[in-house]
């Protein structure tokens, strides 16, 4: 029997186990060993050690009160400090740390609330400084936060503690949480000249934004960004400043990428060319039986991915295995073309199926590469390895309902992360692909309500399709993490399930228990997912946005851009804004569902984008050892989202039919006005990148050359996405 009570717990984020930390700048200890010290120990790169009380770590620094008495505060570039020796319990900072990451994909105002309380009474003072900051970005109007943090307003913008201790250097005084000037404490007789320095505090670390948009650090020398200039649903993402050693570093890498970046998509094209079937490669391991005709070195890789994921698959899932232990056979195609020519489930799925589960077997057929917008081999791997699990684990299938055991398998297998470096698979993330398709639906009321969806079948007047595994993710999700009321709501329905079949009126009875009904239910529903925001594709590192998941690095033009996030604009990657000025550039992703080569992809993008905008040309050109498209035209607003895959008929019925709604789309991305764009395309075998380069037409003369140069930014990362 599954123990559904610790699952929830452990798909909510609360079972954590404390594993050896890292020095990940995120809250987690480094090179502490044996019992806890004293006080905390920094030990730097010139050999020296410093001893106090550790009280804020992020990307950039590490902040230090000096002593048992703590009277001299201290603040070191990140990248001088080696090791973190922290007196605080290992397993807690562990803890913390994975809980304030959770925290960062749906957390709610009152769950960061909790976790600061916690994190005082624990006396865990740099994770309850990430939680500030965490409860900052969705509630950037909580003054109490920001006066913990050390922010003050200087007119009617909040600036950090370094902006602040700079501002009091120069002989500001505050008032409340104002910061006067100088002449203005010479003449306002009601200025509490004698005010203190508000609290140590930073600006947020690992890729989280300011707390008020716009507001840099005056001792940084670069131009204040003011609120009026930042379009109120932009997120903006930190850059914290690199040593002169990490620069340099992250240069070279970026050199040597390009120099091998032709090499590395041979490798790739070899990947999915393979070898006939009749000669794939046959993998044992414990559990699993590999069949898969791409290279030995990706067979053997899918291998251990599966072993990975049964093995987190097993942590969750605490019950006695009711099939014995069976090796499983795993099928897999060295590309989509050969899954849709050789397998019967492929040719009928087409190009809108990544693999398939088969219970009287147990096996898992997929194909190696990308699908849909951004789905990879190891999604489909995760997901039907669910199944595959749960398999295992329930005595009947037939006893629950479709949308919960497809719900799982997107919560489980589509919401994991693979990290390759470490070999660790992270649960519980929101996938991008879930949560864009069903809050477009959601806006435009064509998603399926609650009441129906939990009497779908496979079959019938109206079926579970592929589009409901959206709307089945989205409600797994809010119940599990919207409160405890959704919690026990999941636990209690799959309790019966495992002795009877699950009917709507078992859904019903507890909807009415515990939220008072199906139409409160849906409410809060649709309320929180709507909230939702696209998790980060990647993470800011000085000047540079680097994104493991989708194989790229892009640097800043200079200082003066800030990188930025828009809820709006759902398929945006990452987003820089130039202060004072139109001018943006945006970076997206698409998967080349396809596979059509360069030239037939973009023969189809001209075609479409040629209908959509004005004065249209294009050119090919090239930089180091990648190929590029680079288009330029006039885009008035509105209208259709340029969808190749749908235009070449890569995509199914449904993809089809939602990329024709350009009215409804409009409503979905606010319109920027006319601007004069300037687009890159890179079209790899599997995926698409695309830099767009916009500004309204008084901005264009300023960045028209550089513009014209902005792939020159780009450099592929060797990660693989798998």
């Amino acid at each position: 029997m599954v123990r559904m009570r610790k699952l929830l717990l452990a798909v909510s984020g609360f079972l954590l186990v404390a594993a050896a930390a890292d020095d990940s700048g995120k809250g987690k200890e480094k090179g502490a060993t044996g019992a806890a010290p004293a006080l905390d120990k920094l030990t730097l790169a010139s050999g020296k050690s410093l001893s106090g009380q550790v009280i804020d770590i992020t990307e950039s620094k590490v902040v230090i009160l000096l002593g048992k008495d703590g009277a001299t505060k201290e603040k070191l570039p990140r990248g001088d400090v080696t090791a973190i020796a922290r007196r605080a319990d290992a397993s807690m900072v562990a803890v913390c740390g994975r809980k304030i990451e959770n925290l960062r994909a749906s957390g709610t105002s009152e769950d960061w609330k909790n976790l600061i309380r916690f994190c005082a009474k624990e006396n865990l003072e740099p994770e309850r400084r990430q939680a500030l900051r965490g409860l900052l970005r969705i509630d950037p109007a909580n003054t109490e936060a920001r006066t913990e943090l050390g922010h003050a307003q200087v007119g009617d913008e909040w600036v950090d503690e370094d902006v602040v201790e700079t501002r009091l250097k120069e002989g500001y005084r505050l008032t409340g949480t104002k910061l006067v000037p100088p002449a203005a404490v010479a003449t306002d007789k009601k200025g509490d000249a004698g005010a203190a320095a508000p609290g140590a505090g930073d600006k947020a670390g690992g890729g989280s934004p300011t707390a008020a948009p716009g507001a840099r650090p005056a001792s940084e020398g670069k131009t204040e960004v003011r609120k009026e200039e930042v379009n109120s649903r932009y997120k903006l993402l930190e850059r914290a400043k690199l040593s002169a050693t990490q620069r340099k570093k992250m240069e070279k890498d970026r050199e040597d990428r390009l120099r091998l970046a032709d090499k590395f998509l041979e490798l790739k094209a070899k990947e999915y060319q393979g070898v006939e079937w009749s000669k794939r490669h046959i993998i044992k391991t414990r559990n699993f039986e590999i069949h898969c005709n791409s290279t030995r070195k990706v067979a053997e890789a899918y291998g251990q991915l599966m072993e990975l994921i049964r093995t987190k698959l097993s942590e969750m899932f605490q019950s006695k295995n009711q099939r014995g232990n069976l090796r499983a056979p795993i099928f897999i195609y060295a590309s989509q073309d050969e899954f849709i020519a050789n397998d019967r489930m492929g040719r009928m799925g087409g190009r809108s199926i990544g693999g398939y589960y088969m219970p009287t077997t147990q096996s898992i057929t997929a194909f190696h590469g990308t699908f849909g917008f951004t789905g990879t081999t190891f999604g489909t791997l995760c997901h039907e390895g669910t199944h595959y699990f749960e398999g295992l684990v329930l005595r009947d299938f037939a006893n629950v309902p479709i949308w919960l055991i497809e719900g799982l398998a997107v919560y489980f297998g589509d919401g994991s992360l693979f990290d390759p470096k470490t070999a660790k698979i992270t649960i519980g993330q929101i996938p991008r692909d879930r949560l864009s398709h069903i809050q477009e639906k959601i806006l435009l009321h064509r998603h399926t309500t609650i009441d129906k969806l939990v009497t779908m079948g496979r079959g019938g007047r109206e079926p579970f399709t592929g589009s409901h595994y959206a709307d089945a993710w989205a409600l797994i999700y809010f119940l599990v993490n919207s409160g405890d009321k959704g919690k026990k709501l999941l636990t209690e329905y799959w309790t019966i399930g495992l002795d009877q079949p699950l009917k709507k009126e078992h859904f019903t009875q507890l909807a009415e228990k515990y939220f008072g009904g199906l139409e409160p239910l849906e409410k809060q529903y649709e309320d929180y997912i709507l909230k939702l925001d696209m998790p980060p594709a990647g993470r800011v590192i000085g000047e540079y946005f680097v994104s493991d998941s989708f194989q790229f690095e892009y640097k800043a033009p200079d200082d003066e851009w800030q990188f930025f996030e828009d809820r709006d604009d759902k398929k945006m990657l990452v987003g820089l804004f130039r202060p004072a000025s139109s001018a943006e550039i945006r970076i997206y992703y698409v998967n080349n569902d396809t596979w059509a080569d360069p030239d037939k992809y973009f023969e189809a993008y001209e075609r479409l984008a040629s209908a959509r905008f004005k004065n249209l040309k294009h050119e090919k050109v090239k930089f180091g050892k990648l190929d590029w498209f680079r288009v330029t035209y006039t885009d008035e607003g509105g209208g259709d989202e340029i969808n190749v895959s749908a235009e070449l008929g890569g995509l199914g019925k449904y993809q089809v039919e939602q990329a024709k709604k350009s009215k409804d789309k409009t409503k979905e991305k606010p319109d920027r006005g006319t601007r004069q764009v300037t687009r890159f395309l890179l079209i790899q075998v599997d995926g698409v990148v695309e830099i767009e380069c916009s500004a309204k037409a008084e901005d264009v003369t300023a960045f028209a050359e550089i513009y014209s140069k902005m792939n020159e930014n780009f450099t592929l990362c060797f990660a693989r996405r798998w």
